[in-house]
């Protein structure tokens, strides 16, 4: 488990098993090993072209300025105040998740937000139909890209 969810498991781990370390070498490592395996499953996705390009690359347009900007202020931040803000987040993140299972079984998801369609069909001519919110989308890959300078 070293996908995003990986990440979230993988730094903690870190965290303890070198607490020596600084803040950079361990955030480091974990963006490696998270890097290496989004590549491994884009590879196998571009293969069967399953790969919705477009999208990916305005994605990576909102993230990568974010992510060099969260590069940085990890290097100046401290791990005491690393591991705080880390551990906030986490907390954050599953009050959240926790939340909006109630909120969804309560209500519909909204289905009046911007967005385009989208059709794929791959190797197997499977088709699939979906909706991207652009600006959704870059503001959710901005956010968890420079998620350190917040």
């Amino acid at each position: 488990m070293v996908g995003i969810g990986g990440g979230f498991i993988l730094v903690p781990v870190l965290i303890l098993l070198f607490p020596d370390k600084p803040t950079e070498t361990v955030t480091s490592i974990s963006l490696a090993v998270v890097f290496l395996n989004a590549a491994s499953c884009f590879i196998g996705y571009l293969r069967e072209d399953r790969v919705d390009i477009r999208s990916g690359i305005m994605f990576a347009i909102a993230a990568v300025p974010a992510a060099i900007l969260g590069a940085i202020a990890t290097a100046k931040v401290g791990s005491v105040t690393f591991d705080a803000a880390f551990g906030l987040t986490m907390i954050a993140g599953a009050v959240y998740l926790l939340w909006r299972s109630r909120i969804i079984k309560l209500k519909r998801v909204r289905d009046d937000w911007p967005s385009t369609n989208r059709v794929l069909l791959d190797k197997t001519d499977w088709i699939y139909r979906y909706n991207v919110n652009e600006p959704l989308g870059m503001g959710v890959s901005a956010v968890a890209g420079g998620a350190p300078v917040f």
